[in-house]
């Protein structure tokens, strides 16, 4: 057992770079895709033949990933527990590239959509299995490092999105923007394949918790991106509100009840933690309306290029 545990340390030892540049990468590509079709959006509504004047439904294009981001990463980080999380890595850097690749021949604004919410799924399973390759791949005094490049990558992907869109569409098209993905992904899923299966015991999957997580931030995004339909004439938004709430509540109740809830109910008790995710989500939303309507207006307003108006 002492020589097993040996040379396990070591393997993980010779590993560590190895590891760090597969989960940095991989980490940053799907992040990418968070922003990158801001600068895109006009050459992008352009051809599919959406009006100027519909920007609001337009802006699905980048509200679907990000949901779809969003509500994968606990999902499927449960996933890798129960399964491996190299193995479900992989099967989530398919899902990535089929997304993606139906991205790249959209004819409609509707297929582009629905294509950039399956694209997500995929893409949102590579911050929580890095994060979890790093604690089990990586020596325990490397792991802090391990878990902060997991966390610079994402970071460095989604500020980095729109100059990269923006140069890519310069030179190519908005269509190569997404059929570069492909090769990318075939890379690190290609790596993958000399990392070992790692898998936590005992955990199981909960699937009631992720459907109604998944139907509370659906609910709640529509009705919160439909702006123009809050008067005092239409209840509809106000219901949408309402239900989207309702599925929150009840989110908190079927946690607390399961065994091993996707979401621990514990930590809703915690300051600390619902502090720091409030701080998060204000970042996040500042960060993401900056990076989104300066670019545009760049763009629509001012007649820059996409990847002037991304600098």
């Amino acid at each position: 057992m002492y020589g097993t545990d040996q040379t396990d340390s070591q393997n993980r030892a010779l590993a560590t770079p190895f590891v760090l540049t597969i989960i940095g990468l991989g980490a940053f590509i799907t992040a990418l895709d968070q922003t990158v079709v801001v600068t895109a959006l006009p050459s992008v509504m352009l051809d599919l033949k959406v009006p100027i004047a519909e920007l609001d439904r337009a802006s699905w294009i980048i509200t679907a990933y990000l949901l779809g981001y969003t509500v994968a990463m606990p999902l499927i980080g449960r996933l890798g527990d129960v399964y491996g999380y190299a193995r479900v890595y992989q099967v989530s850097l398919v899902v990535f590239c089929i997304g993606t690749s139906l991205v790249a021949v959209s004819s409609s604004l509707e297929w582009m959509v629905g294509a950039r919410v399956v694209q997500a799924v995929g893409g949102g399973a590579t911050v929580p299995i890095g994060m979890a390759l790093a604690t089990t791949l990586v020596p325990k005094g490397q792991r802090g490092l391990a878990l902060g490049i997991v966390g610079a990558a994402a970071e460095a992907g989604s500020m980095l999105g729109p100059v990269y869109g923006g140069a890519i569409v310069d030179a190519l098209s908005w269509r190569w923007i997404f059929w570069l993905n492909v090769p990318q992904a075939a890379i690190i899923f290609v790596a993958l394949m000399w990392l070992p299966n790692r898998r936590a015991e005992g955990v199981k999957v909960d699937y009631m918790g992720g459907v109604v997580l998944v139907g509370a931030l659906l609910v709640l995004s529509v009705a919160l991106s439909r702006s123009e339909l809050f008067t005092f004439d239409s209840p509809y938004p106000f219901l949408m509100l309402a239900g989207g709430v309702g599925l929150l509540v009840l989110l908190v109740l079927v946690e607390a009840k399961t065994f091993q809830p996707l979401l621990t109910p514990v930590l809703f008790r915690s300051w600390a933690f619902l502090s720091a995710n409030l701080t998060q989500i204000l970042v996040g939303v500042a960060l993401i309306i900056a990076m989104v309507t300066v670019p545009l207006m760049a763009n629509t307003v001012l007649g820059k290029s996409p990847f002037t108006g991304a600098l």
